[in-house]
């Protein structure tokens, strides 16, 4: 078995070397609130944050290429040329290496902006793990590919089971090339989005399943 599969899935490659998520497990859509009333959990959170890179200088990534510094913040022409980075309002240098607490705060501002938009994008009822699975895509895809994705389309309408497959789109890189860490998040994200409900019940542990 490979290492991004679980008792709840099945995963193979389509005819357009998309893996195919075949989602196995119990489907509750109960408990659910409105997407405007959830922010960011501690534990989604902590599940976002530990699939970045978490670097405190600006690294070169992805295919293509792209610079980004501490949890996923991309940085902007604007930032590279002028060497800074502006957190809470303070402009931060970025010759020297950030702070543990610089890249927490760029995170907490970046995710806020995401926040904002994806709330709206949301027009069915969610549970805590679910809102935090699809900021956690959000985040990793940006708007206009989280906006125009299957994942809301089906979500919206209903169809629960086409939603977790529909995460598989988000696993190539800029040449079509299936990336395994991009897999195995997808994975780990749609899993727990659809386990949401059941994991998120008083009488239960919410708890991410770590893949």
């Amino acid at each position: 078995a490979s290492d991004w599969s679980s008792d709840v899935c099945s995963s193979d490659l389509n005819v357009q070397n998309n893996p195919i998520f075949n989602f196995q497990g119990p489907i509750t859509t109960n408990r659910l609130l409105k997407a405007s009333s959830f922010q960011l959990s501690t534990n989604g959170k902590s599940f976002i944050t530990s699939r970045e890179n978490g670097s405190y200088r600006p690294i070169v990534v992805g295919v293509p290429q792209y610079t980004e510094i501490g949890y996923g913040h991309t940085l902007t022409p604007e930032e590279l040329s002028s060497g800074y980075v502006t957190i809470n309002g303070s402009r931060v240098p970025l010759n020297e290496p950030l702070t543990q607490q610089n890249i927490n705060d760029l995170f907490d501002q970046d995710m806020k902006e995401v926040l904002d938009w994806m709330r709206p994008l949301i027009t069915v009822g969610v549970s805590q793990t679910q809102f935090d699975m699809l900021a956690s895509l959000a985040f990793n895809i940006g708007q206009a590919n989280f906006t125009g994705s299957d994942v809301v389309k089906y979500l919206n309408q209903g169809y629960l089971q086409k939603v977790p497959n529909s995460w598989m789109v988000w696993t190539v890189d800029g040449n079509n090339d299936v990336v395994p860490g991009l897999v195995t998040r997808r994975v780990s994200e749609a899993t727990n989005f659809m386990l949401g409900p059941e994991n998120d019940a008083p009488q239960n542990q919410s708890v991410l399943i770590p893949q």
